[in-house]
């Protein structure tokens, strides 16, 4: 059993003692620098197209149609139709009596087609989403209705080619808080973006730095974020210039938030001289975040048997603070070879044994990396007290079944206070499988439940490179930090039966005591005019009361918007929307419920 460490604060980092300090190394604090703020932004505003309208006339009880039933029951979701019959092995059921993985609303989000598609993703407390990749940003409700789609320059601002974007939410100060860097392998710029608002179609303050932080003529590549409650931490690792492309060295930007957030001069710091690659800042797993400081993991790209711990130990204005560091020797790791995919002769590279994702929480940091499991790739997923500092309390997990795993986000998974519940969101692919998203929970004391398949929909060969395309590098999660429920959304990539490119896809998970089965749902339906010119009028008569959400979706199977959220009554429930942003051709209405049940799905053709 996983016992957390009575003597640890549940928020606050762990304060070390003069003998617990003779452990490790202590490196003294860089001086505090100052950047004025490089500009402010505002967005280019969604234009909100469709005027939805639903009314309940008098309810009536409708009598039983078994016809209309059985067409119901045997009726597919078009989305699933479109994905050719995809295999569903590997979606697993466990005890009823454990909580579960429940997936809720989930969508295609349109912002497609970069190799890698770098995806990450936060959503506010007000139920806005903000989901980037690299080429494009999206912002979403909680329906998935698209709300606003920009590419990189556009949202941030920058010329050139950008990539690796980085995006958290701040619960403390309801913020936003967004990274970009001009890609290619000479030093450019980076960019800090801080919103004015919690509306991420807001303005944001940007703050515009050279990549080259030490005038050494060094690039910058493969960040990572994470925020306490008074500062945003941005690690990065730096490479020469073109000549060699040769690894130097990591370091970390130490920014104050609140400045950015107002759009003042910001004060910061830059943590330096980290070798072994990639260091990962470890985000809070709460609203209530953690601090002074910050704690940070590190392992080897190409493999080790040791982790590198590090530990910032207070503020920017804290003249005392120092950066500890502890290498703890482990089990050793290394990365496996590349993953095969069903449908195509090319494979899908899995990457590296970099750190890719974690939080801290209830005393205990959290972290997960990929690394070879039996000859196929794994997730190692690690619980750390820095009280004891017990780096081999770790589990590794892979799948029976000639799949790799990669790739990995990791959550809390629960609203109770000491429990270590968590939810791995991951890639997965095989030669009997197209690549698709998973997840994993793992309960307090470290057992855990069978993955389960989140989403699939096909290959991917257009961005191969010597038969392996790029895939990762790394996927997104959210924690909802105000649900009832525990909740997270999560972003990655998929492949496409239409397309072959990486496709991005959304979704939210919660956890549920207990999985129930699709209730029944008689209903009737019609739609007027045929075809239809302008504005299309939908009757639909269901046999009980549903929350429902109704999706337009293109011929393709993407997502348009999710139109309209709102209650259905027994009876008739006459709907209706403008169609007139909509060119001519053929789509599709799917009507749903709120607990992802599919209740209809109607083919639409409009011809102004």
């Amino acid at each position: 059993m996983f016992q957390l460490t009575t003597a640890q604060d549940l928020f606050n980092k762990y304060t070390y003692s003069a003998s617990e300090l003779n452990q490790f190394t202590i490196i003294e604090s860089p001086s505090i620098k100052v950047k004025e703020k490089s500009r402010t932004i505002q967005a280019k505003q969604a234009d909100m197209r469709f005027e939805p309208l639903l009314i309940h006339p008098k309810s009536q009880n409708l009598s039983e149609n078994d016809e209309e039933l059985q067409k119901i029951k045997e009726k597919r979701d078009f989305l699933k139709q479109s994905e050719f019959a995809i295999k569903n092995r590997g979606q697993n059921d466990d005890s009823p009596l454990a909580p579960k993985i429940t997936i809720g609303k989930s969508f295609y989000a349109d912002i497609d087609g970069a190799c890698p598609n770098d995806n990450t993703i936060a959503i506010s407390n007000g139920g806005r989403i903000i989901s980037m990749m690299n080429e494009y940003v999206g912002i979403y409700n909680r329906n998935g209705a698209k709300l606003n789609f920009y590419t990189l320059n556009e949202f941030f601002n920058f010329s050139g080619s950008l990539c690796d974007p980085k995006v958290e939410y701040d619960p403390v100060a309801d913020r936003f808080f967004a990274y970009i860097q001009a890609c290619g392998s000479v030093h450019d710029r980076i960019g800090f973006a801080f919103s004015s608002t919690n509306d991420p179609n807001g303005s944001w303050h940007i703050y515009e730095f050279d990549s080259d932080a030490f005038g050494d003529n060094s690039w910058s590549d493969y960040p990572k974020v994470a925020i306490n409650r008074d500062e945003v931490f941005v690690s990065m690792n730096l490479f020469e210039d073109v000549s060699n492309g040769k690894y130097k060295q990591s370091i970390v930007y130490q920014l104050n938030k609140t400045e950015g957030y107002n759009g003042n001069s910001i004060h910061y710091k830059i943590w330096s001289g980290f070798k072994n690659g990639t260091l990962l800042p470890i985000r809070s797993g709460s609203s209530n975040q953690y601090g002074p400081g910050i704690y940070l993991v590190q392992s080897t790209a190409g493999g080790s048997d040791f982790i590198n711990y590090y530990d910032i130990t207070g503020n920017l204005g804290d003249s005392n603070a120092k950066l500890l560091y502890q290498k703890l020797p482990t089990t050793s790791y290394e990365p496996s070879g590349n993953a095969y995919q069903y449908g195509t002769s090319v494979r899908l590279d899995i990457g590296d044994c970099r750190m890719q994702d974690g939080y801290y929480l209830n005393g205990i940091i959290h972290f997960v990396f990929s690394a070879d499991d039996q000859g196929y790739s794994g997730i190692r997923y690690h619980r750390l007290d820095p009280t004891l500092l017990n780096i081999n309390n770790f589990q590794i997990f892979s799948a029976s079944d000639e799949r790799d795993f990669c790739y990995p986000s990791i959550a809390p998974f629960s609203n109770v206070t000491g429990d270590h519940t968590s939810v791995i969101h991951f890639a997965s692919s095989g030669i009997d499988y197209y690549p698709d998203m998973r997840a994993k929970l793992y309960f307090n004391d470290f057992t855990s439940a069978s993955s389960i398949r989140v989403h699939t929909y096909g290959p991917n060969q257009t961005c191969a490179n010597n038969g392996v395309s790029r895939w990762g590098d790394y996927s997104g999660i959210a924690k909802v930090y105000n649900s009832s429920t525990p909740t997270v959304w999560i972003a990655g990539s998929l492949g496409s039966t239409v397309s072959y490119k990486w496709v991005s896809y959304i979704a939210e998970l919660y956890s549920s005591p207990n999985a129930t089965s699709s209730p029944e749902i008689k209903v009737n339906t019609s739609i007027m005019p045929l075809p239809v010119t302008n504005r299309l009028n939908y009757t639909i008569e269901l046999s009980k009361k549903t929350t429902a959400i109704f999706t337009l979706i293109d011929e393709t199977g993407h997502t348009i918007s999710n139109v309209f959220e709102g209650t259905l009554l027994p009876g008739e429930n006459k709907f209706s929307f403008s169609t007139n942003e909509l060119t001519n051709g053929t789509y599709y209405l799917r009507i749903t419920s709120t607990k992802n049940e599919l209740i209809k799905t109607e083919k639409i053709l409009i011809a102004h």
